[in-house]
């Protein structure tokens, strides 16, 4: 829910004593509030929401190691994260067990094969990839290891700034681990310093980590393979 400002009613009740004022809530600072998908819909129609990608023009083993180097460096182009999110994510199909219509948008039809992009309408643009950030030479992360990390910055961004820095860093540990595990085995995971250096992110229309966030919290009737099952369990660190 987002935060509100407005005046509100305070209640105490103690031994023998009732009492009560009314205080004001301030938005804390920096604390954007949250756009539900259902607002977007009645807004727009019932279309799907539209997401530009840069032109294609990296094979994934150059954006294994751009990402990868960019990982470990913290300085991460959210235009590589974008493009290796959906170069990667349209080998993750299944086929619908049943009709699939969400805000009234039709996804797909029973036997119909998915991939997370059919929630969106993914426009490729002109524009071509930024210059890494980083060119060292590194040994890349496996594919599905890469694509855990980027989904999962998603969930450190979304509690950024809510909560008591405990709850932060738990979440972030949480996450670590869960990226050490199968099926992302990750070398090592550290999302200490994410919510800072990737902050911009998370309101860039074009980080599809939030499409992964969406239909791994919907109720669609899917079975994508057991790597984006994985996904659903971020949802409740």
């Amino acid at each position: 829910m987002a935060s509100q400002a407005g005046p509100v009613t305070l209640f105490w009740i103690e031994p023998g004593h009732f009492t009560s004022r009314a205080v004001t809530l301030v938005q804390p600072a920096g604390v954007t509030d949250r756009e539900f998908p259902s607002n977007f819909f009645i807004k727009n129609k019932a279309v799907k929401p539209s997401v530009r990608v840069c032109k294609d023009t990296l094979s994934m083993g150059q954006l294994r190691q751009i990402v990868t180097a960019g990982i470990r460096t913290t300085n991460l182009k959210v235009e590589h994260a974008t493009m290796f999110l959906y170069k990667f994510g349209l080998n993750l199909r299944e086929k619908l067990q049943e009709d699939w219509t969400s805000y009234g948008v039709r996804i797909g039809s029973k036997d119909d094969e998915i991939t997370p992009w059919d929630i969106i309408d993914v426009q490729i643009s002109a524009t071509v990839d930024p210059p890494a950030a980083t060119t060292e030479p590194v040994t890349p992360m496996s594919d599905r290891a890469l694509f855990g990390y980027l989904v999962f910055v998603y969930r450190v961004l979304t509690v950024k700034d809510r909560g008591t820095v405990q709850y932060r860093n738990n979440v972030q540990g949480k996450l670590a681990a869960l990226l050490l595990t199968p099926p992302f085995s990750a070398p090592s995971a550290d999302f200490s310093g994410a919510g800072g250096s990737y902050s911009g992110w998370y309101s860039n229309h074009t980080y599809l980590a939030s499409s992964c966030d969406a239909l791994s919290s919907s109720s669609s009737p899917r079975n994508l393979e057991d790597l984006f099952h994985r996904v659903i369990i971020v949802h409740d660190i």
